[in-house]
């Protein structure tokens, strides 16, 4: 009779390496925190996991904001003993604060408080960043800098969505964090700046991943991008969230850059013409007035660019009666696929061009790949899929591109990112979309890596 091996014969390796996935998949930390129960050895094995994130608030003065309930503040958190115990173990962290109501008062000190969690990552800041908040400049450059690899400012759009944001307090902010790499602006949709604000007075981070969702594009915005870009340019531009001329004019921005974006992610979707009055029963229904058509990616400015990312919003619907209407959705989605990608330079070499087929409507993790793969083959049948083969062929034997990825996702990125546990494994399903592809050997099965790089 052999020896079973129970859990509790496990080495604490492999059960650390289970927390990790527990973490992962349970973002309220519900799960990890049960596991914390089990026992003593577990619980102060589970501790890492369980502060891996914390969210902490700030009290401003004059805060007309924070008044109690269920959230943890900074001043009254490091006084407890659970502090000295987890601060070094707290990996991304997310500040919180209200909107002061005095005249001016003096901003959230983020350089001190991120100071307390040595081993800090991730920073993110959720809040206003107006005029009235006094950002005092970063310490001497002797000071030991915040050694953070991802800071993300994001404006709390459930309680500030008209707030207005200040370039000059964003600049002084970003100041704090020289050795940032990965940089989100999410939410700052009306972010105004005075004559006199010049972003070449401050020493922003050069980065080498931007995501920009629902960011302004103010005047300022291509200095700011150029700044933060520095002299080895972006590695990656997420602008999931932008499209139609709004797009085009952050492209034209890019294109301008010295040196240009390598790597740029965008939809080929005009999202507002597809959105649903509502999802009730089962049935999409469309608009009666669909807003005039707006142009296509236009890559004609990029000519450096060496990767390419697009998503591609396809919409399916299970009533008959909503099919046709969405069925010319859908293929609006693939000629402006198509146009994209005619518009790239002739200049422009690209390593790979990675397609992302989502399905819109769906946001649910447990649904969508049947639905998804039965909308595209019935695309495929129409020849949705072929004539944008004919371009990605045309790139190949041209020489301006090597290989095509192909990916299916329950749904498309969102104004806060793309969520890893959406993607969708395909198996061999890409290859029946792009036969001619798959052929030539330039079809590639897609690895998601979840961070855009």
């Amino acid at each position: 009779m052999t020896d079973r091996c129970t859990f509790a014969d496990l080495p604490l390796e492999i059960v650390d390496l289970i927390f990790t996935h527990v973490r992962n998949e349970s973002p309220q930390a519900v799960a990890i925190m049960q596991c914390s129960l089990v026992c003593h050895a577990w619980e102060a094995l589970s501790l890492r996991h369980r502060f891996h994130k914390l969210r902490l608030g700030i009290h401003l003065p004059s805060d007309s904001f924070w008044s109690g309930g269920r959230t943890r503040y900074v001043d009254k958190f490091t006084k407890t003993d659970v502090f000295t115990r987890v601060h070094g173990l707290v990996r991304e962290l997310l500040l919180q604060w209200g909107e002061a109501a005095s005249d001016r008062s003096v901003g959230p000190d983020f350089p001190a408080v991120a100071a307390l969690f040595p081993g800090l990552h991730s920073l993110a800041l959720l809040g206003v960043f107006d005029n009235r908040q006094i950002v005092p400049p970063p310490a001497a450059p002797q000071a030991t800098p915040l050694l953070l690899d991802t800071l993300i400012l994001r404006e709390d759009f459930r309680r500030y969505s008209k707030a207005r944001h200040a370039m000059q307090t964003l600049c002084a902010v970003l100041a704090h964090f020289s050795s940032v790499r990965e940089l989100h602006l999410l939410g700052l949709g009306t972010l105004s700046a005075g004559p006199s604000v010049r972003v070449d007075d401050y020493t922003l981070p050069s980065v080498d991943v931007l995501v920009l969702r629902g960011f302004s594009l103010a005047p300022p915005v291509a200095a700011l991008l150029q700044k933060l870009s520095g002299s080895k340019g972006l590695r990656t531009l997420d602008l999931f969230a932008f499209s139609g001329k709004p797009l085009n004019a952050v492209l034209r921005i890019a294109g301008a850059l010295q040196p240009q974006p390598a790597h740029i992610c965008c939809s080929a979707a005009l999202v507002e013409k597809c959105k649903p009055v509502s999802l009730l029963f089962g049935f999409l229904h469309l608009k009666r007035d669909l807003p005039p058509a707006e142009p296509s990616p236009d890559f004609s400015s990029l000519h450096n660019m060496t990767r390419l990312t697009l998503a591609v919003e396809i919409v399916g619907s299970s009533t008959p009666a909503a099919a046709a209407a969405w069925v010319i959705v859908s293929h609006e989605a693939w000629l402006r696929t198509r146009d994209a990608l005619t518009s790239l330079p002739a200049n422009c070499t690209l390593a790979c061009v990675d397609l992302w087929l989502t399905l819109f409507g769906r946001d649910e993790p447990d649904s969508g790949r049947d639905a998804l793969q039965m909308t595209l083959a019935e695309g495929h049948a129409r020849g949705d899929t072929g004539m944008v083969e004919d371009v990605l062929l045309a790139l190949v034997e041209r020489r301006q591109l090597e290989h095509v990825r192909v990916s299916l996702w329950r749904a498309p990125p969102r104004e806060y990112g793309v969520d890893a546990g959406y993607h969708l494994y395909a198996e061999d399903f890409p290859a029946t979309l792009f036969p001619r592809l798959d052929a030539l050997g330039v079809l590639r099965r897609y690895e998601p890596d979840y961070d855009h790089s």
